[in-house]
């Protein structure tokens, strides 16, 4: 949560409606809550945000962070180069 902020507050004028922003994370996160009111802020202000988590999807089940972020973000699993470029391919 506190990159997000740091990134949104330190760098406003790299979010705009033409940035495309991927994150690459497990989603592991100690703050939930906050890291994804931080990203509901990027969120508006880019063309795309997208999560390459680099969990086995079969591992997302259960976790309620994952879960909250999918309501709002386009979550892909991403745990090979391969499975990366897919996702960039897709674009």
């Amino acid at each position: 949560g506190q990159a997000f902020h740091d990134l949104r507050v330190g760098y406003p004028g790299v979010l705009s409606p033409s940035t495309c922003l991927f994150v690459v994370s497990d989603a592991e996160t100690v703050d939930p809550d906050f890291a994804i009111r931080e990203l509901g802020h990027i969120a508006e202000k880019v063309k795309k945000l997208i999560w390459l988590n680099t969990q086995p999807r079969s591992q997302w089940h259960g976790k309620k962070f994952i879960s909250s972020l999918r309501r709002c973000i386009r979550m892909e699993e991403c745990t090979t180069l391969a499975k990366a470029v897919k996702i960039f391919q897709s674009l």
